[in-house]
């Protein structure tokens, strides 16, 4: 009877076994691998870049972490690169804190996205500490250029990075607008050109990923944020950051600037911003 009671409970722990491993088989894990496009609107908000291999993280966060010049439009453009528990916790103080969305984008090259910011967090220098930068930046963070916010940020170098993977998803037919004619004229079909779609401010950027993921004849972008979020536990118990009258200006003034630029494929990411010769390296 003992004999039996035994090979009952190892039959059952086989039974159990068997089913977790048929619920949860590693091909299941829609995080395991994938290029994530990163994007958060609080304030003036922020975008950047994380890529899974085999459940490897590697993550890029672009932006002013450094000296900047007096208006703080500007300064030293630093690179961090974060790996594993580095970034899981930048995940979850973006998801829970910042309340950011994630966007799998499905025919980006991860090889291809590791290679285009690697490259220039290799070829920079670390950066110059200032009295606020953290720890984590002084170790993991590379000056790669100079940051101007309005055409050299971390939504140009997130749209950068997935551009070079060879993504499509920022190509369009753009249709350019016509000159009106007189009164009787026979219209004429109006001219379309293909081109990319540039980005500077995340406002614009997450609301055309949204759009994006809501394409299902494409499925290339596809909205992860709440996959992350049973992953990624908000085991700190982090808050939505709080807003005062200043972050809230800010914010209604970038969702502006968002919107009326809504007919044209170009933004100040295409000329590479208007700020940046303004700003001495020293």
């Amino acid at each position: 009877m003992k004999n039996a009671k035994n090979l009952w409970q190892i039959a059952m722990s086989s039974k159990e076994e068997n089913k977790f491993s048929a619920i949860c088989k590693p091909e299941d894990n829609l995080l395991l691998n994938g290029v994530f496009l990163w994007v958060e609107t609080t304030g003036a908000g922020h975008a950047f870049v994380s890529v899974h291999m085999n459940n490897s993280v590697y993550l890029y966060t672009y932006g002013r972490y450094g000296r900047t010049g007096s208006s703080a439009t500007v300064g030293d453009g630093i690179l961090n690169f974060f790996e594993n528990e580095d970034a899981r916790s930048y995940y979850r103080f973006e998801l829970y804190q910042m309340e950011a969305h994630v966007f799998k984008i499905n025919d980006a090259n991860p090889i291809l996205v590791r290679e285009f910011f690697e490259k220039l967090w290799n070829a920079a220098k670390p950066p110059i500490p200032t009295k606020s930068m953290t720890d984590r930046v002084k170790l993991r963070g590379r000056t790669i250029d100079v940051y101007d916010v309005t055409g050299n940020n971390c939504t140009t170098h997130s749209v950068e990075g997935i551009k070079y993977s060879g993504s499509k998803i920022f190509e369009t037919t753009y249709v350019l607008p016509v000159t009106p004619l007189p009164s009787g004229t026979l219209l004429q079909a109006q001219p379309l050109v293909d081109t990319e779609i540039d980005f500077t401010i995340p406002y614009s950027l997450q609301r055309y990923l949204v759009e994006k993921n809501s394409d299902f004849s494409s499925m290339l972008v596809i909205d992860m944020t709440s996959e992350f979020k049973q992953q990624y536990h908000n085991i700190d118990d982090k808050a939505p950051a709080a807003q005062g009258s200043g972050t809230t200006t800010l914010k209604l003034i970038t969702e502006s600037s968002a919107l009326s630029g809504l007919e044209s494929p170009y933004s100040g990411a295409t000329f590479g911003g208007s700020l940046g010769s303004s700003y001495s390296e020293k």
